[in-house]
């Protein structure tokens, strides 16, 4: 199953949340993500959060239909945490994240972690914004885009880039680490990139995909 979960971050537009919507079999907004989903028109199956940044008004109409699983204001995870790891509860083999970024940077960042919360738990996860799509690569990937099309490769920690192919800048048996963000606005040179990524964790940001 897809799942699609609507962060607090910057709003996505109401045309990308409803396409988003549409592919998922089930919607989760945390905290003020149903804000976001409210304006765009699509219903959530359950709010999750704290809900110290959601008006009592909004969450009525899902309080009483018992879709709003209220937690603690002092808690060890984040609300994006709670409901990733709802998602996968309900059964999800894939989650999409959006209204993931913008605002704080620490949210931000925080929200790119998920990715790997996801990975580690057995299933794919991604980042998708008006703006952008972000992915965590392990292993190899073929991942389409059109040529001329911007993205980014950084590693989270010490990673080892076997190849990186049908780039304008191409990568050969290439160590990189946090401290050297050489992969920042590479292009697409290819309709299809090929990143064969030998070792370690690498965010993939693909600019204007969509």
């Amino acid at each position: 199953m897809n799942a699609l979960i609507i962060l607090g971050g910057d709003r996505p537009s109401a045309a990308l949340l409803r396409t988003l919507a549409g592919q998922a079999d089930f919607l989760l907004c945390a905290d003020s993500g149903l804000a976001a989903a409210q304006a765009a028109g699509v219903v959530p199956d359950a709010v999750i959060g704290d809900m110290d940044s959601v008006p009592d008004e909004a969450l009525r109409r899902y309080a009483q239909a018992g879709n709003v699983l209220r937690l603690p204001c002092e808690k060890d995870d984040t609300d994006g945490v709670a409901a990733l790891d709802e998602a996968i509860r309900r059964g999800a083999a894939h989650v999409t994240l959006t209204g993931a970024l913008g605002g704080r940077l620490d949210h931000a960042l925080a929200n790119c972690m998920l990715l790997v919360r996801a990975y580690n738990r057995g299933i794919t996860a991604c980042i998708e914004e008006d703006a952008e799509r972000v992915e965590l690569l392990r292993g190899r990937r073929e991942i389409f885009g059109r040529p001329g099309q911007t993205f980014s490769l950084l590693s989270l920690g010490e990673a080892r880039i076997a190849s990186l192919t049908g780039a304008h800048y191409p990568l050969h048996d290439y160590a990189m680490s946090c401290d050297h963000p050489i992969g920042v606005s590479n292009l697409f040179e290819q309709p299809v990139i090929c990143v064969d990524i030998a070792q370690g964790d690498v965010l993939f940001f693909q600019q204007n995909r969509l």
